[in-house]
């Protein structure tokens, strides 16, 4: 005869571990000893409109934050400068598993399937952005000639399409999480009407439910 007992307990454990959310875990470290016994915060994206912050102590270099998982999310780990020694700021999608994050002038996170493609993403941007930064003061240069201006603001319009489309492939590839939300966000005022209808069409409100600035600017 089965042990009643035994039967109850089995199911209270089988009840429990299906109640149970998702968790995602970061692990994280800062590396310049400077910011060792700083405030760690992880901060959603929406933070100045919701507040939604959280925050913890780099013990040694060393912090960690543990929150109910939700792929749709976008966070950011933040610290607070002490100038002139700056930490990067490093984005995060809080999905399911755990995240290994690396605090210092160039952040990086990595250990998840979301984050590791938001990574690869954040690498292009940054040759990007350093690209665009060299064109911006070569052209401001004193003794540059007007067809050389004109050929690097050429240049920079060029690559600026290219990485847009990049930015629209990456939102189409990733309409139902945090990256897709992310670069939406981000690139908004330079996405093409067409693109934005067609996005809406996609998810329809999603974005604007998971982040109060964007839901600020449609209503």
């Amino acid at each position: 005869m089965r042990n009643p007992f035994l039967v109850i307990s089995v199911a209270l454990l089988m009840c429990i571990s299906c109640t149970e959310s998702p968790r995602c875990t970061v692990e994280g470290r800062i590396t310049n000893p400077d910011f060792f016994g700083s405030k760690v915060y992880l901060v959603a994206l929406d933070a100045p409109v919701t507040k939604n912050v959280d925050s913890t102590m780099a013990v040694e270099g060393s912090f960690s934050f543990e929150v109910k998982a939700d792929s749709f999310l976008v966070k950011i780990l933040r610290v607070p400068a002490k100038y002139p020694k700056i930490i990067e700021d490093l984005v995060i999608i809080p999905e399911q598993g755990k995240i290994v994050a690396v605090l210092d002038s160039v952040s990086r996170g990595y250990g998840t399937r979301l984050n590791d493609k938001l990574q690869e993403w954040k690498m292009r941007k940054r040759i990007h952005d350093s690209i665009q930064w060299n064109i911006f003061v070569r052209k401001n240069e004193d003794r540059i000639s007007k067809p050389a201006a004109d050929s690097l603001a050429a240049y920079s319009e060029l690559i600026n399409g290219v990485f847009l489309s990049d930015n629209i492939c990456m939102i189409n590839e990733n309409l139902r999480n945090g990256i897709g939300l992310l670069i939406y966000k981000v690139y908004f005022d330079a996405l093409p009407s067409s693109e934005k209808n067609y996005i809406t069409e996609m998810i329809g409100k999603a974005y604007i439910e998971r982040d109060a600035q964007l839901k600020k600017r449609f209503y």
